[in-house]
């Protein structure tokens, strides 16, 4: 990695790494002096990905910090994404009944983005509860319109995602918006 970043990047330009993994792009981008933004959809990023990183910051001496002469600094800002339909799939997976699944099919009705052309009506009849729970819940999960997962950055100031006004606030300074 550190071969690649010295011949495709000089210091302070921008690393985008979109599978960040164990940050190992993010911590050799650190190391050489380039920004960088590391995306992860994991559950494991907070855990190890961050966690690898403060070290990098602290000055961990892993790695190419000899070959850099890293002696750490720097920071870096971690943020998550406003769940909304990922959060609904989730849900989903961790029913345990058909009664909790049941009441997850009104919830997807009300407030979950569809996919296109997906007809909710064929989800209360006899042959989706005759199927097994598992099967059920995969139907369910199919129906959910992967372009909303979460809260899109223009759909924010809706009340009906219930986003922050503090987080709006960081979102907006973020993007360079007047807040």
């Amino acid at each position: 990695m550190h071969r690649i970043l010295h011949i495709a990047t000089n210091p302070g330009d921008l690393v985008l790494d979109f599978f960040a993994g164990s940050g190992t792009t993010a911590a050799v981008a650190q190391k050489m002096g380039r920004r960088w933004i590391a995306v992860e959809q994991m559950d494991y990023i907070y855990d190890l990905t961050a966690l690898r990183l403060k070290k990098v910051i602290g000055g961990e001496q892993g790695g190419i910090s000899a070959t850099a002469n890293w002696k750490g600094g720097g920071s870096f800002v971690y943020a998550e994404l406003a769940r909304w339909n990922a959060r609904l799939a989730d849900d989903i997976r961790d029913a345990v009944d058909a009664t909790a699944l049941a009441a997850l099919r009104d919830r997807l009705r009300t407030e979950g983005y569809v996919r296109p052309g997906v007809k909710l009506d064929g989800l209360a009849d006899a042959a989706f509860d005759a199927l097994p729970l598992d099967d059920q819940k995969r139907v369910l999960i199919d129906c959910l319109d992967a372009n909303h997962l979460y809260v899109n950055y223009g759909d924010m100031a809706d009340e009906a995602y219930g986003i922050a006004d503090e987080d709006m606030r960081v979102n907006r300074t973020f993007y360079g918006d007047k807040v």
